[in-house]
């Protein structure tokens, strides 16, 4: 029994972390590997939080994504051809602001998208922007 109660506290212990329900951006790792490792002709985009409910708003009265009513965003949007934007997390809670008003934007087939993600970035709207980064499980 004893044996049992150790091995219920170790377990405890060791998921209390993933438990609290928060998710923390990191910079993705930069340097020759990281180079080209992401997906042609998409954007990942967080929105400031008046611009992530006002999208969020425009999104369900199904507006075009150049007339979302937030103008830097829709100009942006305009100029680099975005045909589409998802969010990535369409079922967070409100309560999980880390990840709310995080979109995909599918850019223009020609559009290149480290330049984008640099202009998206330096928007007064978008927390961040970055391309969508390829991951791997191994090296």
């Amino acid at each position: 029994m004893r044996h049992c109660l150790a091995i219920a506290g170790a377990l405890l212990l060791a998921t209390a972390g993933c438990a609290t329900g928060h998710a923390e951006y990191r910079e993705p790792p930069s340097g020759d590997a990281q180079e080209g490792r992401f997906i042609s002709g998409q954007l990942v985009v967080k929105l400031a939080p008046e611009a992530g409910r006002r999208v969020e708003h425009a999104l369900t009265e199904g507006r075009a994504v150049t007339s979302l009513g937030v103008d830097e965003l829709d100009a942006l949007n305009a100029r680099y051809g975005v045909s589409e934007l998802r969010p990535v997390y369409p079922h967070v809670s409100d309560q999980a602001e880390t990840l709310k008003y995080t979109y995909l934007l599918i850019l223009h087939s020609s559009a290149d998208v480290a330049q984008a993600a640099q202009e998206y970035s330096a928007a007064s709207v978008v927390e961040y922007a970055q391309p969508n980064y390829l991951a791997s499980t191994q090296p």
